[in-house]
């Protein structure tokens, strides 16, 4: 749902990518904090 290009976007186009997929299968998707802090951390320790 969420790939490498997608998830090193700012935060809110995450949120509205989120909102999109949510929308088009029909479906309630949320972006836990802890997803969020992972997709950080990742980037400073892992890039």
């Amino acid at each position: 749902m969420i790939d490498d290009q997608t998830r090193f976007r700012p935060a809110p186009e995450v949120k509205l990518h989120v909102e999109k997929i949510s929308k088009k299968l029909g479906a309630n998707f949320l972006l836990y904090e802890s997803i969020i802090d992972w997709f950080g951390y990742d980037r400073l320790y892992n890039s």
